[in-house]
């Protein structure tokens, strides 16, 4: 078809996506001259057009008898995994749940998450994982917007979902998380496993969802709708992000590759013990927890949540060669191998998340020394719940480090499969290396919209590609550097000042623990640069010290107004609740006396 029988929008559509394909050129090019290449440029084979049932599936028949799961004690293969979500699925569909379905998992971290998980996309039906730090309003929100039919719910969370006001749930599931612990845990227990609150009230029903007869037809189709997952909510109402086997398939495997735990080869023998803490209702919990250890045949060491002691414990006992955590999980284990002289050598391949603390070449450095050459800590990268985040790697650049020498916030390259453009704001055209603008993403991994919202949706597509909202750059080699939400940045007398660079600049302080930082209405400047701090243990400073030495690191109209609290208000995923600082109605210097948010 020719261009001058095109209509008004498919002219538009052409010339913007030809102008697109232009900057790319550009962009792939200086991108493959800096590809490290211990990385793989392409999906392995194995994964394209499969749905992450069926690759799981495949594994099962290559190594059923290897350990899939260990939980303080009690050991799962991968057979046993698998036979337990097909009885699950079977439970399903015996109960009427048809295809499409929305099956809601109101838990924390514990196996009977992965077997529903996976027994639910078995059956066609679609995941819905609920944050089980969740109340009453929350849970009938999320569960009412998804209309969730049946709920299953750990027993010590069920009080709160029968006072719940449902529209939809017609059945809650009670299973007690403490029945798979054994009588002689290999681990310390959290407290929630030594609790049996709720379990007796409400008896539990594992056994009937997994020793029925298995599903006999198993819905494959790697673009059904396969999953709901809920954005943070924290500036205004969580949304669910509609994503399919196909993005849980890429996104998973990209991740595992990016992290080191994932073999060349279906043969390949070798496989990693992965220890997950990271809650796995949480779209990166779910990379770093399910999906890319199942993928590449590792061992997933489940603990229900972190702790030091249980974390040092698994380390030494499975051989954990992989994790994923918070700055503050690698700081709390140097600190408490060192005092207790435990060994953490075995762990290689290491994700970090800056979150509260940033990870810098000090800490770097410290965690090469302590621990004897163990693995590099690296960032995780650059994602979010609508691009089932592990859109970006850094594998590879920490030669020099680079990375963490580069301005912030540095996110590496895009993933196999992943494109990355910088767009005009205004005009939405692609703009050159170099110049700053918003993040767009064209992804396998991206979601299908929001659910039952298509403003929304549309409102963050613009020809196939996904607009994050995110403000970043492309550097002259194709790297991304994030540099903070557009509704984030905070204008000081029409000078730009975005949070993360106040925020990577400040936490260079020795004795800052923590920081956020967010913009406040100012009479004169238009907005003024707060900063709220949290100071390591034992360092006392007050905000003119603060003050001075930021005066000494960075421009005039970037030095915040310092406010030090006691601990920064946190969500459940590790993140700080910007909102609740800005919504704080309480004196400051009542805060800064040690009353909590």
């Amino acid at each position: 078809m020719s261009e001058s029988t095109l209509n008004p929008v498919q002219r538009t559509a052409e010339r913007w996506t030809a102008m697109a394909e232009a900057r790319l050129a550009t962009i792939r090019a200086a991108q493959q001259r800096v590809w490290p290449p211990e990385m793989p440029k392409e999906l392995p084979e194995r994964f394209l057009h499969r749905t992450f049932t069926q690759c799981f599936t495949d594994q099962v028949r290559r190594t059923p008898d290897r350990v899939a799961i260990r939980y303080y004690g009690t050991d799962i293969t991968y057979a046993e995994l698998d036979e337990y979500s097909d009885r699950f699925a079977g439970w399903l569909h015996r109960n009427g749940v048809a295809a499409g379905e929305r099956v809601g998992v109101f838990m924390p971290n514990c196996p009977q998450f992965l077997v529903l998980m996976l027994g639910t996309l078995k059956a066609g039906a679609v995941h819905v994982p609920v944050n089980p730090m969740f109340k009453r309003g929350e849970l009938e929100y999320e569960a009412d917007d998804a209309q969730i039919s049946i709920l299953v719910a750990a027993s010590h969370l069920v009080p709160i979902a029968t006072v719940a006001a449902f529209r939809t749930v017609r059945e809650i599931v009670p299973v007690d998380v403490q029945e798979l612990v054994p009588a002689e845990p290999t681990l310390p227990l959290p407290e929630i496993l030594r609790s049996h609150t709720g379990a007796q009230k409400f008896p539990s029903r594992w056994q009937e969802l997994v020793t029925g007869p298995a599903v006999e037809n198993r819905r494959e189709d790697p673009d059904a709708l396969a999953a709901l997952n809920y954005t943070g909510g924290t500036t205004g109402l969580p949304k669910g992000c509609r994503h399919t086997q196909r993005n849980m398939v890429y996104a998973g495997a990209n991740c595992a590759a990016a992290w080191g735990i994932l073999p060349e080869t279906p043969s390949d023998t070798t496989h990693e013990t992965v220890m997950s803490h990271t809650p796995v209702f949480w779209i990166s919990g779910e990379n770093t927890g399910i999906l890319a250890p199942l993928l590449s045949g590792s061992t997933i060491v489940l603990l229900a949540r972190w702790d030091v002691g249980a974390a040092l414990a698994a380390i030494e006992s499975y051989r954990v060669t992989a994790m994923s955590g918070v700055v503050e999980n690698y700081l709390e284990l140097l600190d408490a191998a060192k005092a207790d002289a435990r060994n953490l050598t075995s762990l290689q391949h290491l994700r970090c998340m800056s979150f509260s603390q940033r990870l810098s070449i000090d800490i770097r450095r410290r965690w090469d020394e302590e621990t004897a050459g163990a693995g590099i800590l690296r960032e995780a990268g650059y994602g979010m719940t609508e691009s089932h985040t592990s859109n970006t790697f850094t594998t590879g650049m920490h030669d020099g480090d680079l990375d963490l020498n580069s301005e912030p916030v540095f996110c590496g390259l895009p993933m196999p499969g992943t494109d990355i453009l910088i767009l005009d704001r205004a005009t939405h055209e692609p703009l050159p290396m170099g110049q700053t603008g918003e993040i767009a993403l064209r992804t396998p991994a991206a979601f299908d919209g929001y659910w039952h919202a298509p403003q929304a949706s549309a409102e963050v597509t613009h020809h196939g590609w996904l607009l994050t909202g995110d403000t970043g750059k492309l550097s002259d080699q194709g790297y991304l550097h994030y540099l903070g939400r557009e509704k984030d940045m905070i204008k000081v007398n029409g000078m730009s000042v975005f949070p993360s660079e106040v925020e990577h600049l400040l936490s260079r302080h020795p004795s800052i623990q923590a920081v956020a930082v967010v913009g406040a209405p100012h009479e004169t400047r238009g907005q003024e640069v707060v900063a709220y701090v949290e100071l390591r243990r034992g360092h006392d400073l007050d905000s003119g010290t603060l003050s001075t030495w930021a005066r000494e690191h960075m421009a005039t109209y970037k030095v915040p107004t310092m406010r030090v609290l006691p601990a920064l208000p946190m969500t459940a995923t590790g993140k700080v609740h910007k909102s609740r600082l800005t919504a704080q109605p309480r004196r400051w210097e009542e805060l800064a006396v040690g009353q909590s948010l």
